[in-house]
């Protein structure tokens, strides 16, 4: 099962109907039969069905457009409902973590845009030291890999080690001095 993506589209947060297919282990036309089935009933109802599931379009493989549904929050709650057994929890689980996760994303730049401009600033700037902060922890753990490779020796035996390699390498591939220009670069 893959992830779902939550988009937010003119404020309003959905999901693409052919992603919650494959989510559920269903047919995109399968579920797109049971969302009309929802709808019909939605309209008989009179209750408005544009809170659950907007017609949307997309284009297939093919350049063909073809019918899709935008499911909002209240549309994945339908679906997720009629569903039963481990694929129903897993989709509830995923889906309502996904819509928390970009709910808190739009309060949070809601609440950045809010500040002065100095205070944006800052944040930005903190933001970006975290950055940098796995980034340099990234590059130490990646020359400590390179030290535990290459341990560096206060004789310098590693240099005729490498030396050996280097020219055993270069007298089987019958290409010496490309070998050990390539090294000493």
């Amino acid at each position: 099962m893959n992830e779902l993506t939550v988009i937010n589209q003119n404020g309003q947060l959905v999901v693409d109907s052919r992603e919650v297919a494959e989510m559920i282990g269903k047919q995109h036309s399968h579920l797109l039969r049971d969302i009309k089935g929802y709808i019909e009933i939605l309209n008989q109802s009179k209750i408005g069905f544009v809170d659950f599931f907007i017609e949307s379009t997309y284009m297939d493989s093919k350049g063909e457009e073809r019918p899709c549904y935008l499911l909002t929050r209240k549309g994945c709650d339908m679906v997720a409902n009629k569903m039963t057994g481990e694929k129903g929890v897993i989709f509830t689980a995923k889906y309502v973590t996904k819509f928390e996760e970009m709910e808190k994303q739009i309060k949070n730049q809601v609440i950045t845009s809010e500040l002065s401009p100095q205070l944006q600033l800052l944040i930005n700037m903190e933001l970006e030291q975290k950055k940098m902060k796995l980034e340099l922890q990234e590059t130490k753990k990646e020359v400590q890999a390179i030290k535990d490779i290459i341990v560096i020796n206060p004789r310098a035996e590693w240099r005729k080690q490498t030396n050996n390699i280097l020219n055993s390498i270069g007298y089987k591939t019958k290409e010496y001095q490309k070998v050990k220009e390539e090294a000493y670069k």
